[in-house]
């Protein structure tokens, strides 16, 4: 059988110091430590799901600026294209109408040349057939 008397009571009492002396020193502070670690895990879980938000933004927002600039760029590389071609076939006109004039220049010394041939063949010519002439005949023909 249980006897209740003083010891009882001082034990109980005792029993309720500790446990209030635990809670004080022990349990409370754990327990903040714990709510904090709580509080910081939740706030930082809330950062990393805005920054995995931003970074797929900026993802997104690279992948549309390096789109527009491949864009441009071949826009660019057309353009070029087209400008460096119509500057060779203007290069290309200006050589032909430098090549038509030498050839043309060329083609007058050309024919300059022969017409001074031609005469100079004939005269040759009237001088070769005077001579034989005088050869053949003995005299000067009179013609």
């Amino acid at each position: 059988m249980i006897n209740v008397n003083a010891t009882l009571i001082v034990q109980i009492i005792s029993f309720l110091v500790l446990v209030y002396i635990l809670n004080r020193i022990l349990l409370k502070p754990i327990m903040n430590i714990i709510e904090k670690r709580s509080s910081k895990i939740a706030n930082d879980k809330e950062q990393l799901a805005n920054l995995k938000e931003e970074t797929e933004s900026l993802i997104e927002k690279c992948i549309s600026i390096e789109k527009d600039a491949r864009k441009k760029a071949l826009d660019q590389n057309s353009s070029l294209k087209r400008e460096a071609d119509k500057e060779a076939d203007d290069l290309f006109n200006i050589a032909k109408n430098e090549i038509k004039g030498i050839r043309e220049e060329a083609d007058r010394e050309i024919e300059s040349k022969i017409e001074e041939a031609n005469q100079s063949l004939k005269e040759f010519a009237s001088q070769l057939s005077e001579d034989l002439t005088i050869k053949v005949i003995g005299r000067r023909f009179a013609g």
